[in-house]
């Protein structure tokens, strides 16, 4: 190998060496930030309580069960042909079909999933609904983060409500609460790893 292509083979090596590091820090660092967002929304108070079409946090079963009643008479919302709740959102011409999945922590509202799909068939379709949602967000604190496979999501916040895009889905989230499941989640696993331990 002659000298010159020595010396070229270890320029182009350090800096893509070197870029890797710098994308690997940025990565981090952007990681942290949102970290300290979530942290912070986790121990606001509960201020913002609505969801994507009109549902609440707080809201009992019942409630929600009223609501998409309600949502169904207007003619928001009808059942598909997999016996879900649908709802098809229009955004510059691109049809988007939501569903939509409570979660309930001690029979109240806290987290509101929209799973998405469209005619196109996209595993991102998530990304037509966070266009529309920037058009009419205000007073949000907005995070773009990669997953450990590479791919991004977006991530809003204000006060204790966080909105995240990702993988064809789109989460409403009331932060204190959620942190509440989470680590009675984390409990139960720990007994349970406790328990399955003892059967040595």
């Amino acid at each position: 190998m002659s000298k010159f292509l020595l010396v070229t083979v270890i320029i182009v090596s350090f800096l893509s060496c070197n870029q890797a590091k710098q994308e690997s820090e940025k990565k981090k660092i952007e990681d942290d930030e949102l970290a300290k967002a979530i942290l912070k929304a986790e121990s606001s108070s509960i201020i913002e309580t609505k969801t994507f079409l009109g549902f609440e946090f707080g809201m009992t079963e019942n409630e929600v069960s009223k609501h998409i009643s309600k949502l169904r008479k207007e003619g928001k919302v009808y059942v598909n042909k997999s016996d879900n709740f649908q709802y098809d959102f229009n955004y510059n011409g691109i049809e988007i079909f939501l569903n939509f999945f409570p979660e309930f922590h001690d029979g109240k509202l806290y987290k509101m999933t929209y799973p998405t799909s469209s005619w196109v068939g996209s595993s991102k379709d998530h990304i037509f609904l966070m266009a529309a949602f920037n058009d009419t967000k205000d007073g949000f604190e907005s995070f773009i983060n990669e997953d450990l496979m590479g791919e991004k999501y977006f991530t809003n916040i204000k006060n204790n409500l966080i909105v995240t895009f990702k993988n064809s889905r789109m989460i409403y989230e009331n932060a204190p609460i959620s942190k509440l499941v989470k680590l009675k989640e984390e409990e139960i696993e720990i007994e349970k790893s406790k328990s399955s331990s003892s059967e040595f």
